[in-house]
């Protein structure tokens, strides 16, 4: 596909219609259909942009996506235990135009996001892949759950008047 801009001296606005294009030597030829041109005008060709907005491989650095990454599934879930307190998160674009936000922040391509703070409980992650053409969007979602904790001690016990006998011994240490 190719994709022609048109310039008025200033800005460059891409051209949609109809076209034809043929090969005379050295030279390809695109004929525009039903399109009016201004007396002046610089005009370009190129690919049309990419509306792949699509990722490789979505991997995380603690927990397993369940289901397993497909790029068609745009919804998984995964659980950490409670002593994972963040995590990241690295997201591979199948178009290398595309961009990526996990959590509204920049993310390249095969890189890891910055840690991302986990609560106990769910935790939602977005990854939100905009395609080369700027208007394509695909989100995958995760939800993290950050198991509670399994230690039921206490660490302290005090009362408000007399004397604890015998004196509380921290059994969590």
């Amino acid at each position: 596909n190719l994709m022609i801009y048109r310039c008025d001296g200033t800005n460059w606005q891409p051209i949609y219609g109809s076209y034809t294009t043929s090969t005379d030597g050295n030279y390809k030829w695109v004929k525009l259909s039903n399109y009016a041109f201004p007396s002046f005008s610089y005009f370009a060709i190129a690919a049309a942009p990419s509306n792949n907005a699509n990722l490789t491989n979505l991997t995380l650095s603690q927990g397993t996506l369940t289901p397993v990454f497909n790029f068609n599934t745009t919804v998984y879930t995964a659980s950490v235990a409670n002593n994972i307190t963040s995590l990241t998160v690295t997201p591979v674009v199948t178009d290398t135009g595309a961009r990526i936000r996990v959590n509204s922040v920049p993310v390249t391509s095969g890189v890891a996001s910055g840690p991302i703070n986990l609560s106990v409980g769910p935790n939602v992650i977005t990854t939100v892949v905009t395609a080369e053409d700027t208007f394509t969007t695909r989100t995958y979602t995760v939800t993290v759950t950050r198991l509670p904790s399994s230690n039921a001690q206490l660490s302290n016990l005090s009362i408000s008047q007399g004397t604890l006998t015998p004196v509380f011994a921290d059994m969590a240490s």
